[in-house]
This record gives structure tokens, C-alpha cells and sequence, in this order.
């Protein structure tokens, strides 16, 4: 067996991720290069070759800067990332040559983002790393047919989804209305700006178009009241996997609980589609108010880390305020590590 860096993902890297079922979207390859889009980064990756054939990948970006050099696997609103292999003996020897490589290569810092629903336990033998921090996703299980799954949810939710649709408000798919896209793009941005929080860039909806197809890798969910469009989400498609990927509405209609009414529209297509796990994404410890809104979708907690590499003294030295400009997008290292705060 052979391990290998490639400065690119080939277009092999696909029959990888298709045989291993815990592979999420944010692993698939049109992910990738929806990321190569959006950051105008070319992808890396480590690499596994046997009898001529791609066994095993570990893909990354690379963040050059003057100061160093930044790794993520996955960059980009904690994607996940890490190796995809079929056994533990590949992940050992792709995260041993990716190690070796960090070591050549200025390494400021790397950051490796694992996946809720494989072990962490080869990163903590096998990847050097100085810091881990421990996150949470909530998923609900779709593993019951539609009547069964909405008994299972709780009360208040049943009641905020026919809140909605005693007010009626209808819901639709709107992949290729460019006026609501727009639309769902402004409220997104108002939103995260109201809470002092990083929209995601403006070129995200251009960026979908262009490397998914509509209905099969994603949908955009609109509710609408009186025709007048009023909350939206977006739903991405891979695998087992529906990943809850954006919601948005407009503030004066929020009692209204549009957004219980879509995700549970998109509850029903995912599980037309054979989807098995519904992934609301992660939830800091902290927010006791998201992680109960979540919870009342019958979720289960998964847990998953960040594995983090970085050269503390070299970041000390810099000025925490500009790590948002130097390296937007890219996760480098929790800020108390440095004993400094974003003002």
C-alpha cells in the first residue's frame, strides 16, 4: 500500500466515499469542490493506493499566510472532515504520512474536524495534536414511517407545526426561483448580522447551482403566507445522511412558526427518499435554548471532536483581532488557548 500527497482530489476520490456508508455529505465530493468554489482554494489530500486503487483519503485545504501555514479537514462552518478508509490500519498509516507532512510545511496550525458517527479513538493514538475540544451534534433517527415519526416528536412541536398550518401557511420547494433565493439570502444575512454572527458568503447560492442538482443532492424549502414568502431552509442529501444545512425567516412572522412546518416538510421528503438520520447540526453546550428546540424533534446526542495541532507561541504573538480577515473560514484554535479575547 502506498500513501501518497496530492496537491488535488481526483475525481477517483468518489468510488472511496460511495463504499463507506458513515460518509457524510460534507465528506462527498461534490462537497469538495462546492468548498474548492466558495474558498478559491484547490483541495488537498493524503491518500491510500492498493492494487491501483484509491483505498483511503484524508482531505484537506491548506491557508497560506505570512505568518504560516493553516490545515483544516474540513474548513468552512466546522465541515467535517478526516480520513475515509474501511479500517483502522489505513486511517493509521494516512494520519502517521499526514503528520510528516505538517512537519515540512510551516504548520501554524491543523485543525481536523471528526464526524459524529464514526470513533475518534484512531486521531487520539495516531494524530499529533495538542488541544481537543468536544462538540455536540443532535440528529433525529429516521427510523419509523410517518405517522410513527410524528408521534415521537414532543408536544410543543406537534402544536408549532399545526400552528403553522392553522395559519395557513403553505410550503413548497423553490430551487430555481432566483427572486425567493435572493430573498432567503437577505434574511440569512440580516439574521446573522442582528446576532453579531458570520453569514455565509453571498456567492453560496451560486456556488450550489453550480455543483449540485436540485431535488436529488438538495432542496430549498419556502413558507409562504398569502403568497408572501416568509421563512425558508436548506436541506443538503447525501448517503443516510438530510443535513440541516440554513434556515432563515423574517422576524414579524416569526410566531407564526414557519420553521417548525419546514423542517418537518423536510422530515417527509427525507424519509421518500430512504434518508436515515435527520443531522440538526451542531449545538454549543451553551445554547440551552437551540439544544432544547432540537431536542424536541426526538434527537439523539452525538458527539465528535475537534483535533487541533497549533503552534501556541507563534499565535500568541499575533493580534487576535485580525484572526477573522487572516484566516476567514478556517478554524485555527479556541481563543482561551491564547489567553486573549475577541473584543
Amino acid at each position: 500500500m502506498n500513501i501518497e500527497y496530492r496537491n488535488y482530489i481526483p475525481d477517483d476520490y468518489g468510488s472511496i466515499i460511495e463504499k463507506i456508508q458513515s460518509t457524510t455529505f460534507f465528506h462527498s465530493l461534490k462537497h469538495i469542490r462546492f468548498l474548492e468554489d466558495i474558498l478559491q482554494l484547490r483541495a488537498n489530500c493524503i491518500i491510500a493506493i492498493e492494487n491501483n486503487e484509491p483505498v483511503g483519503v484524508l482531505p484537506f485545504f491548506l491557508k497560506k499566510t505570512k505568518y504560516g501555514n493553516v490545515f483544516n479537514s474540513l474548513p468552512f462552518f466546522g465541515s467535517y472532515g478526516g480520513v475515509i478508509a474501511s479500517n483502522d490500519e489505513i486511517c493509521k498509516s494516512i494520519l502517521e504520512k499526514f503528520n510528516l507532512f505538517l512537519q515540512e510545511s510551516d504548520m501554524l496550525s491543523s485543525v481536523i474536524i471528526t464526524s459524529p458517527f464514526t470513533s475518534s479513538n484512531i486521531y487520539d493514538k495516531f494524530y499529533v495534536h495538542n488541544h481537543v475540544e468536544q462538540r455536540l451534534t443532535q440528529c433525529t433517527i429516521l427510523n419509523s414511517d410517518k405517522e410513527q415519526l410524528w408521534k415521537s416528536l414532543e408536544k410543543r412541536v406537534r402544536w408549532s407545526i399545526n400552528k403553522s398550518k392553522n395559519n395557513d401557511i403553505d410550503v413548497s420547494i423553490i430551487n430555481s426561483n432566483q427572486k425567493y433565493i435572493e430573498h432567503f439570502y437577505q434574511l440569512h444575512e440580516n439574521s446573522m448580522r442582528a446576532k453579531n454572527g458570520k453569514p455565509k458568503p453571498k456567492t453560496i447560492f451560486s456556488s450550489i447551482q453550480k455543483n449540485f442538482k436540485p431535488n436529488n443532492d438538495y432542496d430549498i424549502f419556502v413558507a409562504t403566507k398569502n403568497d408572501i414568502p416568509i421563512g425558508y431552509l436548506l436541506v443538503f442529501y447525501f448517503n443516510q445522511y438530510t443535513e440541516y444545512y440554513m434556515p432563515a425567516y423574517e422576524p414579524e412572522y416569526r410566531n407564526l412558526q414557519s420553521t417548525s412546518h419546514l423542517i418537518w416538510e423536510s422530515m417527509l421528503k427525507s424519509l421518500d427518499l430512504n434518508k436515515k438520520y435527520f443531522n440538526f447540526g451542531g449545538t454549543w453546550l451553551g445554547q440551552k435554548d437551540l439544544y432544547r428546540f432540537k431536542r424536541g424533534w426526538n434527537t439523539n446526542n452525538f458527539h465528535y471532536n475537534y483535533y487541533i495541532n497549533c503552534d501556541l507561541d507563534r499565535l500568541k504573538n499575533l493580534e487576535i483581532e485580525n484572526f477573522p480577515k487572516l484566516f476567514q473560514d478556517f478554524y485555527v484554535c479556541p481563543y482561551d488557548l491564547l489567553n486573549k479575547k475577541l473584543s
